[in-house]
Parts: structure tokens; C-alpha cells; sequence
């Protein structure tokens, strides 16, 4: 028996050094962790509080105030959209999109879309008073839980424009030039409405908004002349959006948004597990948890310093932002655990806004040179001749910094972007249909008597 207890004590000794020799230092470790990872948050906040209040969540959206009755277009999406049939088919927005803006749609096309819009005209004409208000905003209804059912007004602004999109489709394919662009400035304003908005998902739809508004647009300047006045009209809204604060909305957004997750898991409000999944073996997921609870604090301050530094890129010439902006979605990669596992990378946000913004500054200095050929009845040789009767300057490519490009085609004039690999040369429609390889980054213009064009091809 005594033998026994020696042998007990001896082995409990033996099983105390081991914990000691290995269990300290993994406690030394959890606590020096969560130490450093304090010291290096409060100093980032600290430093957000003293140069960029407002930043957090709720002070954003307190700062961002509360929409007058004249400006609201929420009440206008929510009422169009509830006047929509269910089951409504948005696919025939986009069943055009390979068809050249001056060509007339086939027969069954244009059918189709008339169809589909064919008992909407009260909910069309509702829809068109978004296009007389230049100080409209969609303010998205946040509330408490922002990881609770997110509200689907932006999404309901996308179906809004698919509506407005058909229909111009329609006006255009009919004659109604008119009609159909005042189909586009609803498209644009409604899109404008989301500047103000906070986020990556809602700046993403508003980008999406922005791409079909040009789309429109470039199809209806492919079937007639519409009068001067509307289009000065159109190019001076495109000139008044501020696309550049909306993508730092977006930004800061997002980085108030992670700010308010990382509070809730360090208080036990939000589990881990609730918002990526865990192993499935108790055991292991209680391991992990404790891992990814050790490096909580230090990637609650990485992933602020990273978004501080994607919102400082904008003071940046816009080439370097867009390098800038991918190394910094590189670095994602190297981030503590949980960081790692909770920042976004915008690097597709990014692409997507950079594309639409060349295609944009593109359509303002396509209406420009429009509208020059109306009064010199002959198209410019070159953007500079647009300035300053019809352009105050001639807007820089978001890809080069430089100013954009201007050239004759067979049966017009293309206003383009060289691209983020500085290649494009403005062809995207030389080709009988688009390039599947390559995205616009362009705006052509036809001349009139290539605009209304049947389409030979098979349907």
C-alpha cells in the first residue's frame, strides 16, 4: 500500500511538472495575447475617436439624418414594387444584352417586353417621378441586430430599375426617345439615392443600378436624337452624383459594421460559431474558440487600421489607389485568425466600381460630344473640343489618370477608358456581338443614320 501512494505521489508530480512546463506558457501566452491585443485596440480607438468621429455604427447613422418627405424614395420603391405581379420576370431585362444598342430588337423580343410591362403603366408612371428628384435618397431602415434578417428595400430598388429598364427598352425600340430617357434618369437617380448609404452590399447594388442606368442609356442614344435639353439634362445629373463619397460609404460602413461584431463576440452576445462554422467535435470547437478568443482583440484592431487605410487610399491619384487598394486586399491574408476570417475582400467591389465609374465619366463626355454634334452637325476630333461649351473639363480615366480617349469608328465615335491593364483601345462592340473576355469600359455613339438598325441576324 505504501508503495502505491509513492508511486501516486511520484507520478503526480511527474503529471504537475508537464502541465507546468507546458501548461504555463500556453496560459502565459492566452493572457500576454489578450494583453497586447488590448493595448493595441484601445489605441486604435483612441485614434478613430479623435480624428474621424463619427465612425461607429449608430453615430453614422445619427450623423446621416433623417429623409424629407419630398426626397423620400423609399415610399416610391415600396409602393411601385408592391404594385408589381408576383412571380414578375426580371430575366427579360437582360435577354437583350448581347443585341447592339442601335439595333431594333426582333419582332419576339420586343413583344416580350412590352408584355411584361403591359399592365404596370401606373406603377411606370409613379416610377418616373424618381427621375425629378435630384436630392432623393433611399435610406435603408437598419435595425438593432445587423446580424438579423437584413432589410430588403435594396433589393426591392433593384427590381425598381429592371421595371424602368424594360420599359426603355420598349420606349426606344417604339420611338418614344423622350419616354425612355426619362426611363434612364430614374434608373440613375434611383441608384443616387443609395450614395448615402453605408456598406459593401448596398454600394455593390448601387453599382449595379449605375451599370443598367448606362446600359438604358446607350441603347437609346442608338435609336434617335433625343432633344438637347433632356440630354444636357442627363449629363448634368451624372456630373452632380458623387459616386467617390459613396464608395467611401461603403468603406466606412463596413468598418463600423465589423467594429459592432467584434463588441458583441468579446461580450458574448454573438458566438463565434453563429457566424462561421466551427468543427463539429465539441471538443475541437471549444479549442478553437479559445483560439480564435486569444487574437480577438488584436483583430478587432487589424481590421479597423485596414479599413482606416482603404478610406486613407482615396486622398490618393485614382491608379494608385487601385494598387494600393489590392495590396491592402493581399494583406487579408496575413491577418490574425479571426480578422482573417470576418474582413471582406473588396477587391471585386473595387473592379466593379472602378468599371463602372470609367463607363460613367465616359457616357457624361458621350453626351457632351451628342450634343456638339448637334450644333456642329459633325462629331469632335478630339475631348478637348468639348470644353468649355459643353464640358467644364474633360474627365480623367479612373484607370491611367488621364484624360479620356476619343475615336472614329466606321458608323460613329467611341468614348473609352484604357482599362485596368491599360490595353483597351475602345472595341468592345467592333465585333458583330461584345467580347465575352472583357468588360465595357467604353460609351459609342452612333451616327443617325446608323441608329434604328434591323437586326439580320437569327433570332
Amino acid at each position: 500500500m505504501s508503495d502505491l501512494k509513492a508511486r501516486i505521489r511520484r507520478w503526480s508530480k511527474r503529471i504537475a511538472i508537464v502541465l507546468a512546463v507546458f501548461g504555463l506558457p500556453i496560459v502565459a501566452f492566452y493572457y500576454y495575447a489578450a494583453w497586447q491585443g488590448e493595448r493595441e485596440l484601445r489605441a486604435v480607438l483612441a485614434e478613430l475617436d479623435a480624428n474621424e468621429t463619427p465612425w461607429r455604427w449608430d453615430d453614422l447613422l445619427a450623423a446621416s439624418g433623417k429623409v424629407a418627405a419630398a426626397d423620400d424614395v423609399r415610399a416610391i420603391v415600396l409602393s411601385v414594387h408592391a404594385q408589381l405581379p408576383r412571380g414578375f420576370a426580371v430575366k427579360v431585362a437582360t435577354s437583350g444584352k448581347d443585341l447592339r444598342p442601335n439595333l431594333l430588337m426582333w419582332p419576339e423580343e420586343a413583344e416580350s417586353y412590352s408584355n411584361e410591362v403591359a399592365s404596370l403603366e401606373a406603377a411606370l408612371t409613379e416610377a418616373r417621378q424618381v427621375a425629378r428628384m435630384p436630392k432623393g435618397r433611399l435610406q435603408v431602415p437598419w435595425g438593432t441586430d445587423l446580424l438579423g434578417p437584413s432589410p430588403d428595400d435594396v433589393q426591392k430598388a433593384r427590381m425598381f430599375a429592371h421595371v424602368l429598364h424594360i420599359d426603355a427598352c420598349r420606349q426606344a425600340h417604339h420611338g418614344d426617345l423622350e419616354r425612355a430617357l426619362e426611363d434612364c434618369l430614374a434608373i440613375q437617380r434611383i441608384s443616387q439615392a443609395l450614395e448615402e448609404e453605408f456598406g459593401m452590399m448596398t454600394q455593390l447594388v448601387r453599382i449595379a443600378l449605375q451599370a443598367i442606368s448606362l446600359t438604358c442609356l446607350e441603347r437609346v442614344l442608338g435609336h434617335g436624337q433625343p432633344p438637347p435639353e433632356q440630354l444636357e439634362r442627363v449629363q448634368n445629373a451624372w456630373e452632380q452624383f458623387d459616386r467617390e463619397r459613396a464608395l467611401a460609404n461603403a468603406l466606412r460602413g463596413e468598418r463600423a459594421f465589423l467594429h459592432w461584431l467584434f463588441e458583441r463576440i468579446a461580450e458574448r452576445k454573438v458566438a463565434i460559431q453563429d457566424i462561421f462554422p466551427l468543427p463539429n467535435s465539441g471538443l475541437q470547437q471549444a479549442f478553437t474558440d479559445i483560439y480564435l478568443r486569444t487574437n480577438l482583440k488584436q483583430s478587432h484592431a487589424w481590421s479597423l487600421r485596414h479599413f482606416t487605410e482603404a478610406l486613407k487610399t482615396l486622398d490618393l491619384p485614382e491608379p494608385e489607389r487601385a494598387a494600393r487598394l489590392r495590396q491592402l486586399d493581399d494583406d487579408i491574408r496575413k491577418a490574425p485568425p479571426a480578422a482573417k476570417m470576418l474582413t471582406p475582400a473588396w477587391a471585386k467591389t473595387f473592379d466593379a466600381h472602378q468599371r463602372t465609374e470609367a463607363r460613367t465619366r465616359c457616357a457624361i463626355t458621350a453626351l457632351a460630344c451628342e450634343r456638339f454634334r448637334r450644333v456642329h452637325e459633325r462629331w469632335p476630333q478630339a475631348p478637348a473640343e468639348l470644353c468649355p461649351e459643353f464640358l467644364t473639363k474633360v474627365p480623367l480615366d479612373p484607370c491611367t489618370g488621364q484624360a479620356l480617349q476619343l475615336r472614329a469608328t466606321r458608323d460613329g465615335i467611341v468614348v473609352y477608358s484604357a482599362g485596368p491593364d491599360r490595353k483597351l483601345r475602345g472595341t468592345y462592340y467592333d465585333d458583330a456581338s461584345p467580347d465575352a473576355r472583357h468588360s465595357s469600359y467604353e460609351f459609342r455613339l452612333w451616327n443617325v443614320n446608323q441608329r434604328r438598325l434591323v437586326d439580320h441576324r437569327q433570332p
